[in-house]
């Protein structure tokens, strides 16, 4: 009986069952039909049983179309694909089915049966063989995900005028390789290897046509459509290219690729080169280790995710995948097995109950209770309840408003076109708001989520979060409040490891002893992406890192001031990579304090690194901040250099009377007094606990910084942050910093441990570069750019001094002016010397490139004659010959003698006597 528009589901065919008991199963797949250029789904299923038969049966009329005996003892490594097609000028009908078969449950070898099936008037004739024939190819090892067909044109009307143009075949593995191979299985066209890593794997494999991904998929990509050579809705171009989409996970991370498949001039054997070029990859939001069943369909740019019990339904249409739809929380909406019915509609099946969604509403149009499994003539035995059966869902048919599935050894249909019937008008432009008005609620049977139950629940969580960081930060447990970030964070436990750190005490100084230092948590990128970060935890707790505190000394004109209230390394590296440390984000997320009257208190640029230094005056926590790859105002890179040359002063800087002396009696001036003697102590203990090394990196970085940006910015902040006695104090900084690391030293920098062990070195031993700092100063200032750098910020120096302050002098000690101008001066002159030295050698270095060459080949031709081997001289050869002969001396032997001697003797002959 029919209730909420879906009818009751009935059997299209009973299957055999699989020969194996335990490992056997059943695959299902639609039939396509080609007709032209386009690919079509049938009203035909293919179903593949292990060991038994391959079924093509039609959905409409209920009938076994063709069947096909498979060897037994074989097991279906992957979805059988079959494909109908008609030839134009033999006029025979031609059904080709391929399955993918191995020999046992986990065999990685296997092989492709091609069974070819043809029917007409052609071949009852006899002018071609009819029945099935069967062909195998044995493939490379390796597990299967999808077996896909490739419908590649040959001609430029795009249909198929001859029977050689048979598609061919897309086998892809787990591994990421893809196989092309042709349709009668003659020979591989080509082949696509796996990454050399192997830690990919492909979880969702498909083919699908450029011009339909146009459409919805690559709808805003006009850089992936320039690349594939098309426009939007070019329908005549667009159609030509086909797409190979692959969902690959790499650990816990899940990317969408979208690679072009280049056409193929034909099948050979040594056509063996890849077809694949990528042209886009995307990063899904929901990252698991978790494999899923995909669907995608490209015309909406729609990706259904379906893992476990729990379905989402993606937008890949922009630039970022956006979730629009979520199933499967709740113990009342699992879903075991999902059919895409329209764009916007969705048919899902529980335990007990398929149901049709509205996914642009989420709203419910219809459900049916499934009380019992559905079977056909076959006795259920009730005892048997360990095995639950689910309903496969093998293809849905929006044309007959039909669903098919698999349930146990069953083919099951269900109808749902009655529920969807108001849908079918607005199917251009998408469900209105008048179509789901209604439903969901008469008859349904499901325990519908109310949105305002569901947003109380959110909030009382929300509620107890804020509860338990206000706990950890009135007590001062850093330990507990840094793991509850790093859970919430999913920080893996190597990365969040609880940090080795105290309770801040007084002067910014932990508990613990020196030798323990702070583990630092490796963020990823998924801890401060707005993508995946929780920006409203992030602004919670920058709300509780910052206070407004008033100071000790009541004689300022501000009773207020921004101070931090833990000092929690992690946690402010964390806020400044989510962006945050900044003056706007600071004074809208922090509330004004109570006892406060008056104007409202506000974060001027600076107070942020004002405040960081008051509780981190070893500025081991500025280095860290510092370090980070992100943007840092002028003005608070200022302020860290105004509270750094306060702490590298060896004196006080002056100060003014009015700030000194105050009025009052004799006890407040000796309470001014101790707390004047309590900061310069601690400040001395700082120093010599902590050394000058952190102080000369967070000097470095500084520096570093403020090349970034234009001098007469850095000139003005200058003259706005640092007082005079600063800024000669910034001079004479540079001033050694251009004497020991621009001019004399080498551009690579080592330790104060290693210097202080390298001391007793000779001078002219050249160092090691094993010996390098790993990292902590700042690369710009370990290269030859040091000296452009240190140049350019004495520049914006002296510039900030002023003429005025110059002429009248720095404090009214001309000495100091005096002395100061007369090392600038010792400054300039070495710098010209040493421009006027570069030149020189420069031109000596070019006499030397000139003559390089003649120079080497004289080299050459001397060692050559030094190498010449040169034979020893005899006392016999040096004499003059006897005969006058010339030559080199022989000694012979006698029997080489007696030939020579026989050539002096003149030739007799006998001559006749005559008298």
């Amino acid at each position: 009986m029919s209730q909420g528009g879906i009818e009751e589901p009935y059997n299209i065919a009973t299957l055999p069952k699989p020969l194996h008991g335990l490992h056997g199963r059943i695959c299902a797949a639609p039939v396509w039909s080609l007709t032209a250029s386009r690919k079509r789904k049938r009203h035909e299923v293919v179903v593949g049983v292990d060991g038994e038969t391959l079924n093509i049966y039609n959905i409409q009329t209920q009938t076994n179309t063709s069947s096909y005996a498979i060897p037994p003892q074989t097991f279906l490594a992957t979805s059988p694909c079959s494909v109908y097609y008609k030839t134009l000028q033999t006029r025979i009908t031609v059904r080709r089915t391929y399955v993918v078969v191995r020999d046992g449950p986990k065999d990685k070898k296997s092989r492709l049966l091609a069974l070819t099936e043809k029917s007409g008037k052609a071949a009852l004739e006899g002018k071609d063989t009819p029945g099935t024939t069967r062909v195998e190819k044995k493939l490379r090892n390796g597990t299967i995900v999808n077996l896909s067909l490739l419908h590649e044109l040959r001609e430029h009307d795009g249909i198929s005028t001859d029977e050689s143009a048979v598609p061919n075949i897309l086998v892809a593995y787990k591994d990421g390789g893809v196989d092309c191979i042709a349709g009668d299985l003659s020979a591989a066209v080509w082949e696509h290897s796996a990454a050399a890593s192997g830690e990919t794997e492909v979880e969702y494999s498909s083919v699908i046509d450029s011009y339909a991904a146009s459409k919805g998929l690559l709808k805003n990509r006009e850089d992936v459509l320039a690349l594939l050579g098309q426009s939007i809705g070019d329908k005549a171009t667009a159609g030509s290219a086909s797409l190979l989409l692959q969902i690959l996970r790499t650990g816990e991370q899940k990317h969408l690729c979208v690679s072009v498949i280049k056409k193929s001039s034909g099948a050979s054997l040594h056509l063996r080169s890849s077809n694949l070029t990528e042209v886009m990859r995307m990063k899904l939001s929901r990252d698991s280790s978790m494999a899923a069943d995909y669907d995608l369909h490209p015309a909406s740019g729609l990706l259904y995710e379906h893992q476990g019990t729990q379905l989402k339904i993606y937008d890949l249409s922009g630039a970022t995948p956006k979730s629009i739809f979520e199933l499967g929380k709740m113990r009342s909406s699992i879903v075991n097995s999902f059919a895409r019915i329209s764009p916007s509609c969705l048919l899902t099946f529980s335990d007990d109950t398929a149901s049709i969604y509205e996914t642009k509403f989420g709203s419910i149009l219809g459900s049916l209770p499934l009380a019992a499994p559905v079977r056909s003539g076959s006795k259920t035995d009730s005892s048997d309840t360990s095995l639950v059966q689910h309903f496969n869902v093998v293809s849905s048919f929006s044309d007959l408003g039909l669903v098919v599935a698999v349930l146990e050894n069953n083919l099951i249909a269900l109808r749902t076109s009655e529920a969807t019937s108001g849908l079918k008008r607005r199917r251009l432009r998408g469900p209105a708001l008048l179509d789901v008005l209604g439903k969901g609620n008469a008859g349904t049977g499901l325990d519908v989520v109310d949105p305002t139950k569901k947003q109380e629940e959110k909030q009382i969580r929300w509620e107890e979060w804020q509860r338990r960081v206000d706990g950890l930060v009135e007590t001062g447990n850093l330990m507990e409040l840094e793991a509850l970030i790093a859970k919430d964070l999913n920080l893996s436990p190597a990365s969040a490891a609880p940090s080795s750190v105290g309770q801040a005490s007084s002067n910014g100084h932990t508990d613990q002893p020196d030798d323990a230092e702070e583990e630092l948590w490796e963020l990823p990128m998924t801890a401060y992406d707005p993508l995946y970060a929780d920006n409203r935890k992030a602004r919670y707790v920058l709300g509780k890192a910052f206070i407004w505190r008033q100071p000790p000394n009541q004689g300022t004109l501000e009773p207020h001031r921004l101070e931090l209230a833990f000092k929690s390394r992690n946690i402010m590296r964390w806020l400044g990579r989510m962006g945050l440390l900044s003056a706007p984000h600071v004074q809208q997320i922090l509330p004004q304090p109570n006892e406060h009257e008056g104007a409202r208190l506000k974060v001027a640029p600076g107070d942020i690194m004002a405040a960081v230094e008051r509780v981190d005056q070893g500025f081991l926590l500025t280095c860290d901040l510092l370090s980070l790859p992100i943007h840092w105002d002028i003005a608070e890179v200022m302020q860290g250099l105004r509270l750094l040359i306060q702490s590298l002063e060896d004196a006080p800087a002056p100060q003014d009377e009015d700030a000194v002396m105050c009025e009052g009696d004799v006890e407040t001036k000796i309470e001014h007094q101790e707390a004047a003697a309590q900061r310069d102590l601690e400040r001395l203990v700082s120093f010599v606990e902590d050394g000058p090394f952190w102080r000369s990196e967070a000097l470095r970085r500084l520096i570093a910084r403020l090349q970034a940006f234009p001098l007469e910015h850095v000139t003005k902040s200058m003259r706005s942050f640092l007082s005079q006695h600063q800024i000669v104090f910034l001079i004479r900084v540079l001033l050694i910093e251009l004497h020991e690391g621009g001019w004399t030293s080498l551009y690579f920098n080592k330790s104060a441990q290693q210097y202080e062990q390298d001391m007793d070195l000779d001078a002219d031993e050249p160092g090691d570069l094993n010996d390098l700092t790993d990292g902590a100063a700042d690369p710009t200032l370990e290269n030859s750019h040091n000296i452009c750098l240190i140049a350019n910020l004495l520049i914006c120096a002296i510039n900030a001094v002023g003429n005025s302050g110059w002429i009248v002098g720095l404090s009214g000690e001309p000495d100091i002016s005096e002395d100061l101008i007369a090392r600038l001066r010792v400054q300039i002159s070495a710098a010209l010397t040493g421009c006027f030295e570069a030149q020189h050698i420069g031109l000596f270095l070019n006499e030397v490139c000139r003559t390089s060459d003649s120079a080497r080949q004289r080299k050459r031709k001397r060692r050559q004659e030094a190498n010449a081997s040169i034979d020893p001289v005899s006392n016999e050869e040096g004499m003059l010959p006897v005969g006058g002969s010339y030559g080199p001396m022989v000694l012979k032997t006698r029997e080489r003698k007696k030939p020579s001697g026989s050539k002096r003797v003149g030739k007799y002959s006998f001559e006749k006597l005559r008298w």
